[in-house]
């Protein structure tokens, strides 16, 4: 199958794209190449392009490798996702939101990195296109086996530094986030939820002993949007943040030590759905989906602890006026919203962990044809998946998530 290029995309652009960058009005772009930066199950809402470009500067011949990132190949699935505001809230972070992150930090010393600029952000195409970062020697991390301690204490540096800066503008009246003050919902999205809630229901119908569960599921799966809803409203106690909102293993890179393979950097990627509220729902979709098993499973709250220690230091640094959440209060507010560890884990966490690169896509996901019912059901299947559900289901039950809150 032919890959499907957007037609704008043609060598008169990318010479456009060039000559701005890098201020060279006699860039000539001689050809181009383009391929999938990314195999099929490794990201579903954007289509993402690595193009090689040939062109000539100063009589010189050169070449660059750049990451194009703009809509969907399918129409009808590009029509849902620019109704929910994911291009437009992407295209705001980078033009606008993240510089300003960047800057904050800088003005305080710290020269560390949060996210890779754009070298060109394209309102018209909903296009953002980046320098390459393997080029730069950042990679994604293993998918499948999830993150290990380092990588997350890694992670945890850097989002808390990413929701501090929120606060900060917040606090100085620089930025009211108007862009950002809701979730991206939609009704897609809550058919989505309640679609992969259905295909879980059919897997743990197949479990033995687990019938009880299955039946307080069941109930649950017609209030499952309003519940998942509630968890993400603001908190009226401590301060909220700009959530990255999509915090899975895919959306950052690391940079590895060439001989030990520690991670030693990470830039955040792919902020589409970022939305203003409390600071655990980063915390909890991260954790359900990315992490390694043994993590997940067993030491899930010391993710909290190494965030909350890294929040208080940067804000201090700051001289932040507001609230600065303890542990505790940290810790609390996760289990005033823990119910939305079971949207991350039922709905998230099977997409995160699969296998199979057939019908590896947003249609696959949301389509009601036979292949793409045949996709879901493989999904849940996963023995990673279904080890940490059986975990969770026990442990959620005892604390009254199974139940309707209303």
């Amino acid at each position: 199958m032919s890959l499907k290029l957007p037609k704008f995309l043609n060598k008169s652009y990318l010479e456009r794209i060039l000559q701005q960058n890098e201020g060279d009005s006699s860039i000539s772009v001689e050809n181009f190449e383009c391929k999938p930066a990314v195999a099929a199950g490794n990201n579903y809402a954007s289509q993402l392009l690595r193009t090689t470009v040939k062109y000539k500067k100063d009589g010189k011949c050169c070449e660059k490798s750049l990451i194009i990132k703009t809509v969907n190949a399918n129409e009808e699935i590009t029509k849902i996702l620019t109704k929910s505001g994911f291009f437009e809230k992407e295209i705001i972070m980078y033009d606008r939101i993240l510089p300003k992150f960047q800057k904050l930090l800088e003005s305080i010393g710290d020269m560390d990195k949060i996210y890779s600029p754009a070298v060109f952000v394209d309102h018209e195409n909903s296009t953002i296109i980046f320098n390459d970062l393997k080029q730069e020697g950042y990679e994604l991390a293993d998918r499948l086996n999830g993150l290990d301690e380092d990588h997350i204490r890694l992670l945890m540096r850097k989002i808390a530094k990413f929701h501090a800066c929120s606060m900060i503008l917040m606090e100085n009246g620089e930025e009211d986030f108007s862009d950002f003050q809701e979730k991206p919902t939609s009704s897609a999205s809550a058919s989505f939820d309640k679609a992969m809630l259905g295909a879980c229901l059919e897997q743990m119908k197949t479990w033995q002993g687990y019938e009880k569960y299955v039946t307080k599921m069941e109930k649950l799966r017609e209030k499952f949007t309003m519940q998942t809803r509630e968890t993400l409203k603001k908190s009226n106690i401590l301060p909220n943040v700009l959530n990255h909102g999509d915090l899975w293993v895919n959306n950052m890179m690391f940079k590895y030590n060439k001989e030990t393979r520690k991670p030693e950097d990470l830039v955040l990627i792919d902020f589409q759905v970022g939305y203003i509220g409390p600071p655990v729902i980063d915390l909890m979709y991260f954790t359900l989906t990315s992490t390694h098993l043994d993590i997940k499973l067993n030491r899930n709250w010391e993710i909290i602890a190494m965030y909350q220690d890294n929040l208080a230091q940067i804000l201090q640094k700051f001289g932040f006026k507001g609230k600065i959440p303890t542990l505790f209060e940290i810790q609390c507010q996760r289990i005033e919203r823990q119910f939305y560890e079971i949207l991350a884990l039922v709905a998230i966490s099977p997409v995160i962990l699969n296998e199979q690169e057939d019908h590896a896509d947003l249609e696959g996901l949301v389509g009601d044809s036979l292949e793409s019912k045949q996709f879901k059901e493989q999904m849940f299947k996963n023995s990673k998946f279904i080890k940490t559900l059986k975990h969770f289901l026990p442990i959620w039950d005892k604390m009254g998530l199974l139940d309707p809150l209303h």
